[in-house]
C-alpha cells in the first residue's frame, strides 16, 4: 500500500527528521499522500498491517463546508500536490481533464438541478418524475 490513511500512520522519529513533518501548505487533503510520497523518495518502505483496526470519524473537517467549498478545497490540495511533485505537462495534462470534468459538469449536471432533492433523487415530487 503506497498511501495508508492519515489517520492511522505510524512513523519513525529518524524518517521524520529526515523528510520533515506533514507539509502546512495543504489545508486539508493530500497532505498524508504527499508524506507517503516523499517517504518512499527517500527510500523508506510502507507496510500495511491488515490485522490493526482503528475508528476514523470520517469528514469531520469538512461537514460544515458546503460541497462547493470542499469541492475547491480538495482541487487547490489536487494540484498543489501535482504542482510539488510532478512535472509542468503533467500538471498541464491535470488541468485539462478537471476543465473538461468541469465542462462536462456545467452543461450535463447542472441542467439538472432544479429536479435534484437533498438526497440527489431527481425528481420534483415523491414517486414523479
Amino acid at each position: 500500500m503506497d498511501q495508508p490513511p492519515g489517520g492511522c500512520i505510524l512513523i519513525r522519529r529518524k524518517a521524520i527528521e529526515e523528510i520533515g513533518l506533514f507539509d502546512e501548505n495543504f489545508f486539508l487533503w493530500f497532505e498524508d499522500v504527499d508524506l507517503c510520497y516523499r517517504l518512499k523518495k527517500r527510500g523508506y518502505s510502507l507496510y500495511y498491517l491488515p490485522s490493526a483496526e482503528f475508528v476514523h470519524a470520517g469528514g469531520g473537517s469538512i461537514a460544515l463546508l458546503s460541497r462547493e467549498v470542499s469541492e475547491t478545497l480538495f482541487f487547490s490540495s489536487l494540484l498543489f500536490y501535482f504542482r510539488k511533485h510532478f512535472s509542468f505537462f503533467t500538471v498541464l495534462i491535470l488541468r485539462i481533464i478537471l476543465g473538461l470534468d468541469l465542462l462536462f459538469r456545467i452543461f450535463f449536471t447542472l441542467p439538472l438541478a432544479p429536479f435534484r432533492r437533498k438526497n440527489g433523487d431527481l425528481s420534483r415530487e415523491k414517486g414523479e418524475f
